[in-house]
């Protein structure tokens, strides 16, 4: 029988031959090189061509050279990372591949010399998964491991980070990390208008930083970046805080009516912070709210025209210089008084009759209001009623004089809102004398005498009527006693008549003049 060879390869390379005996059921091959394919042939011949048995082992390391892969969502970019295991056969080449829910590939990449790949906008919907493969050596297999059923979760970007105001400025910073996605940096980044500031913070610390020298009156914008192995930042949405005072500061207007029953408004300012405009917001029950532009950097408000017997809720928006914008808490305030009191009333005689007309009361208790008319020479009193705060009656049978009483009727009571009045019709002024009249030019000159000078009269009214029935009248001052009308019309007859005024009325009018212009 011939010799028998024992052929041994290392990668299809013949390293080693070796002469067995024919009885020799086993052999044992020495190699100090791992992570190695072996091949060996027992040929009858020196030569391995021929009559020849093959096989073949390898001596690399079964166990996975992949561990805890990790997968971070940051915008539409996928991060993959994972560790080596301590193996003897590793590998510097990685392929990464991300596979839809069907195991179909989407994207790959290649990782030499490094444990984490970067997708950039691949993000997919739904379910996916990461597989890992190596090749130990080329001629061999290639092993890979993988993670399935990852969702497309947002994990890699901060949320809009917590903000505390701390006073004496400072303000404290909370933000959450992921426990499978933790950031290899976390900055903290705050800025205002003029500058920008950064905080670096280690990860691994409390979620939490303490922000100094925050100053007054300025708005900040606060975001978190974290950054990941790649050295890209994923910034939040930004949080907006304005450090005033204390950082406790609740102000609210403090309201109060004068003895007038005016609105007194009154409100803090920030130290330190300059005003530009100040807004004062009055709702009114169900009304439409009303608004009242203050002026100056005073922290008052007077309103005058505020509805009577309602609620009113008040608050104040201050902005500030550096166009920061503040609303005040509300405040809230009724119009309704608790007594009846007495008010100012005003009357007037036209033609023996009185017009009165007085303020309110301010109450609302009162439903309505009672006109008493007392004749002292016939001892008879008159009464009427009204909804309204003014009222027209006649006084024909008031010879010299007579007085006047309003009162405010509620519901269980009636009090006077008004002293007793003495109405004169004697103090109203005599009639006057019929004005004269002549043409001067294309206008007419029409003018009056007032032969018992009395000082109290105020003016005079005079009253043009033509045929055409169109009645015009022109009130003139003392101490003048003319007046030019123009756009006098030709053929047309005019009716003049003049009444004289004073303080408590009208008088009677004068007896009328005519004049036709003759063209």
């Amino acid at each position: 029988m011939s010799d028998l060879w024992l052929f041994s390869f290392m990668d299809d390379e013949l390293r080693e031959k070796i002469k067995i005996q024919s009885e020799q059921t086993k052999a044992v091959v020495y190699s100090k090189r791992t992570c190695l394919r072996h091949n060996f042939l027992i040929a009858t011949s020196k030569s391995y061509t021929e009559n020849s048995i093959l096989a073949y082992v390898d001596n690399t390391e079964m166990r996975s050279a992949v561990k805890d892969i990790q997968v971070y969502h940051m915008g539409t970019d996928i991060l993959v990372k994972w560790q080596i295991n301590e193996v003897p056969c590793k590998s510097d080449t990685f392929r990464v591949q991300l596979l839809d829910y069907k195991y179909q590939q989407f994207a790959e990449t290649q990782a030499k010399d490094t444990s984490t790949v970067l997708f950039n906008n691949t993000s997919p919907e739904g379910i996916y998964h990461v597989r890992i493969s190596w090749d130990v050596y080329s001629t061999v297999r290639n092993l890979y491991t993988h993670a399935v059923g990852l969702e497309n979760v947002n994990h890699g970007v901060p949320a809009v980070p917590h903000v505390t105001d701390l006073g004496n400025a400072r303000a404290r910073v909370r933000w959450t990390t992921n426990p499978h996605c933790t950031p290899d940096l976390i900055h903290v980044h705050f800025r205002e208008p003029s500058s920008i500031g950064l905080l670096k913070v280690i990860p691994g610390t409390d979620e939490t930083t303490v922000i100094t020298g925050m100053k007054q009156c300025i708005q900040y914008a606060i975001q978190l970046g974290f950054s990941y192995t790649t050295g890209k930042e994923y910034l939040s949405d930004p949080a907006y805080m304005t450090f005033l005072s204390d950082g406790t500061f609740h102000n609210a207007p403090k309201l109060s009516f004068d003895q007038n029953g005016s609105l007194l408004v009154q409100w803090l300012l920030r130290p330190g912070c300059i005003v530009n405009q100040t807004v004062v917001t009055v709702e009114t029950n169900d009304q439409p709210a009303k608004e009242y532009n203050v002026t100056g950097d005073q922290p008052l408000a007077r309103l005058n025209d505020l509805e009577p017997c309602a609620f009113h809720t008040v608050y104040v928006t201050i902005q500030y210089k550096n166009g920061n914008v503040e609303r005040t808490n509300s405040s809230e305030i009724h119009s309704f008084t608790k007594e009846i009191g007495l008010t100012k009333i005003k009357t007037y005689i036209v033609d023996d009759v009185l017009l009165a007309h007085w303020e309110s009361t301010q109450n609302c208790q009162a439903l309505g209001y009672r006109v008493d008319l007392m004749n002292p020479t016939t001892g008879q009193t008159k009464a009427y009623l009204t909804g309204e705060m003014k009222y027209r009656v006649s006084i024909g049978e008031c010879v010299k004089s007579c007085q006047l009483l309003v009162s405010a009727i509620s519901v269980d009571t009636m009090v006077p809102v008004t002293t007793l009045i003495d109405v004169r019709p004697e103090r109203v002024p005599a009639q006057p004398r019929p004005p004269f009249v002549r043409r001067d030019g294309p206008a007419l000159f029409v003018w009056w005498t007032e032969p018992n000078l009395d000082l109290t009269i105020q003016s005079y009214k005079l009253f043009v009527n033509d045929s055409k029935k169109m009645i015009r009248d022109f009130e003139v001052k003392q101490p003048r006693r003319s007046i030019l009308l123009n756009n006098i019309e030709e053929n047309v007859v005019y009716s003049l008549n003049l009444r004289a005024i004073n303080e408590s009325g009208e008088s009677q009018p004068s007896l009328s003049v005519q004049y036709k212009w003759n063209g």
